[in-house]
């Protein structure tokens, strides 16, 4: 497992259809996000980041910690040795991360060749996310221990329409390869969730509410009714929380794409043409049919 809550389900999805296809257990290793530079940084921050382990997972034993670098089947060591006598190593993510087209045939051409073998990957794929859940993956996310609180608020949205937004910050500043999605995006998913709709509840999820203040349009934190900062909730709650919204404007952050994958029956979902910016090219992720796509101006 690897990076925030977005990416980690991504990769249980992944893990778990490999394990449905070579009828082989499935081990989730915490090992190195537990060392994530940046998650390291978003907790010095203040933010409660326990990842996909506060959902009911279908499937998935977790390791207990530092089980690999004891038993020396670190990624390092079997990327170096490619296997050993006990473990070998598949590494998806030349093919498997951020714009690829990783497809469910990669997964099928690799069938364990030892006692354990390690995926590594980031592996966001859509088919492969699909079929995962087609063969008995997450269908639905449930929090193992749902606040009274939590329940509170979700019950209070019920209450009339409502739009969340989520302003992904912190780290996608300091990132060269994430290149921040602008304001144009969102000026134009709001102009399009609000022209022919009235929302009671508007609200910002956000890791930086003063700074998501000050870049966003004006016509836009005018209308705001809450703005929620990622300090308040833990990671599985606000994702969680966003997904019972009527409508979402997701930035380009996997976080804000479960939230929307995840979200009530009928949600309307906005979402950016392009995912990322670099100096290359523009990169896209693919979204299930049912979303709606908002180009804008990339031009920062």
């Amino acid at each position: 497992m690897n990076g925030g809550l977005g990416n980690q389900l991504f990769q249980y999805h992944a893990g778990f259809l490999y394990s449905e296809i070579h009828k082989c257990d499935l081990y989730l290793d915490f090992s190195r996000s537990l060392n994530d530079k940046a998650i390291r940084r978003r907790r010095n921050l203040g933010m409660d980041l326990r990842g996909i382990q506060e959902f009911s997972l279908p499937r998935g034993k977790t390791l207990r910690k530092n089980f690999v670098s004891r038993l020396v089947f670190s990624n390092r060591f079997l990327n170096l040795f490619g296997s050993t006598s006990l473990a070998s190593f598949i590494d998806y993510s030349k093919n498997g991360e951020v714009g690829e087209n990783l497809k469910i045939h990669d997964l099928e051409q690799n069938p364990p060749s030892r006692a354990l073998t390690r995926l590594k990957g980031n592996f966001q794929s859509y088919e492969v996310l699909s079929s995962a859940i087609d063969r008995g993956s997450i269908s639905e996310l449930e929090l193992i221990n749902q606040s009274i609180n939590l329940k509170s608020v979700v019950d209070f949205l019920a209450q009339g329409e409502s739009l969340a937004l989520h302003i992904r910050l912190t780290d996608y500043i300091t990132q060269a390869t994430s290149s921040l999605i602008n304001t144009n995006y969102y000026a134009s998913a709001f102009e399009n969730a609000t022209s022919n709709r009235e929302f009671k509840h508007i609200w910002i999820f956000s890791d930086d509410i003063e700074l998501a203040k000050r870049i966003l349009p004006s016509e836009i934190i005018s209308k705001v009714t809450k703005f929620v900062s990622e300090k308040e909730l833990s990671d599985a709650e606000s994702l969680f929380l966003m997904s019972k919204f009527d409508s979402l404007i997701i930035s380009n952050s996997t976080f804000s794409y479960f939230a929307a994958f995840y979200g009530r029956l009928g949600i309307t979902v906005y979402a950016p043409s392009v995912w990322f910016i670099n100096e290359k090219h523009e990169i896209t992720l693919q979204y299930p049919p049912k979303w709606n796509i908002v180009e804008f101006n990339t031009d920062i």
